[in-house]
């Protein structure tokens, strides 16, 4: 199993109707990000699952598995979201929290989250990914070290093109890859 960047296994999301997704804890056991959620919602006022509809000063925590191998850390608007390898698999989400009411919901904060000095060391430490070109025979890194929505763009922008390794390995494949722990954790065919 990989170890998916430098959080906890566990990460509390904060999450709302207007897709605020944000990284504001992580954990290393359920029963601590029980325990912090459960201490800092208390000020909190529930709503109903009809009242919170899509209403825009809803808001709700999830509890994600950062093990799961479909969850990616992104740090590229300055502060830790999370990303997907394929839209439509395991979101990595364990449990929920029951839907809450806040006047300005993306602006929420509950007492323990990371202060400024934490989300600038996580979004320091995020930049561990890179481009790696492969067919039978050779092997060809980009020597990237930057974050993975950044290799994901840099795929997006080349495929299909002349730029780049695309064209030669063209029957191999382009993969995003850890460069800690040398695993891939996107690949696709050229």
């Amino acid at each position: 199993m990989r170890i998916n960047n430098n959080l906890e296994r566990f990460w509390i999301v904060l999450k709302t109707n207007s897709g605020v997704s944000k990284v504001v804890k992580d954990f290393e056991t359920l029963e601590e990000c029980r325990e912090f959620l459960q201490a800092g919602l208390q000020g909190f006022r529930t709503i109903t699952e009809e009242e919170a509809g899509y209403n825009s000063n809803s808001f709700w925590y999830d509890i994600i598995d950062g093990d799961c191998e479909n969850v990616v850390l992104n740090t590229v608007g300055g502060f830790p979201t999370i990303d997907y390898v394929e839209n439509g698999e395991d979101s990595g989400i364990i449990e929920s929290t029951d839907t809450y009411f806040n006047s300005e919901p993306d602006f929420t904060y509950i007492e323990g989250e990371y202060t400024l000095e934490d989300v600038k060391f996580i979004c320091e430490n995020n930049c561990k990914y890179d481009v790696v070109f492969n067919d039978d025979t050779d092997s060809n890194s980009m020597g990237f070290k930057s974050t993975y929505s950044d290799c994901m763009n840099y795929i997006t922008m080349n495929k299909g093109t002349n730029h780049s390794y695309f064209e030669d390995y063209k029957g191999g494949s382009v993969c995003v890859v850890d460069v800690e722990t040398g695993i891939d954790v996107y690949r696709e065919d050229i």
